[in-house]
């Protein structure tokens, strides 16, 4: 025969069980309890508020767990990043005159200089002009005369329609 040990642990309680069992050597399974028990724990728990005791070491774990993943992210970044070239070496330095620091210092300490050109550094002569954007209805091909406006505003009503339709009956 076999004697078979079981365990039930509970929140505030253990139970137990042991057992002596044939393994099936009858027709029936032949077996008997030898002992069976619980032993009962008072609830850890605050009298007054009702929380339980470990309820601070738990957050604090929690907080050691975020703050765990946070870093081991972080850390994967910057190794995806290295991995794809986007980072710069270890060993790498800032170009000469643009120490971040000094460069912070500067713009604290200088007042803003308003730049005219478009493309940074250059003179106003010498930045490229950049066409101007069509705006208002010529932009959207509503002429007000109604020539070649009018054609584009009907395709334009019927694929706004077309689309409102989609949205709605999913055609």
């Amino acid at each position: 025969m076999q004697t078979i040990w079981g365990l039930d642990l509970g929140v505030a309680s253990v139970g137990f069980a042991v057992l002596r069992w044939d393994g099936w050597q009858s027709r029936d399974g032949q077996g008997e309890i030898l002992a069976l028990g619980v032993r009962a724990f008072p609830e850890t728990r605050d009298e007054k508020s009702l929380e339980p005791l470990n309820a601070e070491r738990r957050r604090k774990r929690l907080m050691r767990r975020q703050v765990r993943r946070r870093r081991w992210r972080r850390v994967h970044l910057r190794a995806l990043l290295a991995e794809a070239g986007l980072l710069p070496d270890k060993d790498a330095q800032p170009p000469a005159g643009q120490d971040p620091y000094a460069l912070r210092a500067r713009g604290l300490n200088s007042a803003p200089v308003a730049r005219r050109g478009r493309l940074g550094d250059l003179p106003p002569a010498q930045a490229p002009r950049l066409p101007r954007q069509p705006q208002g209805r010529a932009a959207r091909g509503r002429g007000a005369d109604g020539g070649e406006g009018a054609e584009t505003r009907a395709e334009g009503e019927g694929r706004r329609h077309r689309t409102r339709s989609r949205r709605i009956g999913g055609r």
